[in-house]
């Protein structure tokens, strides 16, 4: 995610027995409105003792849009009143 979603946590340190799959969540604070995409998932893993490792990045269909609050709500039906005289 851009810096602007304010992902966190930022990264996910997993273990993953072979052939299983694990579920991981992360929380998004936006700042900007607007939609926000997430360009890559990046996997990396390591081996057993450490020395070695691959990694790979991923595209992902992820897309979020963010609404500013609609703070005027109260006064809606008072204006709409005024526009209709």
């Amino acid at each position: 995610w851009a810096p602007s979603a304010r992902a966190r946590p930022r990264t996910h340190p997993v273990n993953i027995p072979a052939g299983q799959r694990v579920t991981v969540e992360t929380e998004l604070t936006p700042v900007r409105r607007g939609d926000q995409v997430s360009a890559l998932v990046t996997e990396r893993a390591i081996g057993p003792l450490g020395l070695a490792g691959r990694q790979g990045s991923h595209r992902v269909p992820w897309q979020i849009r963010i609404l500013p609050p609609f703070l005027s709500r109260k006064h809606l039906p008072s204006r709409l009143a005024r526009l209709r005289e």
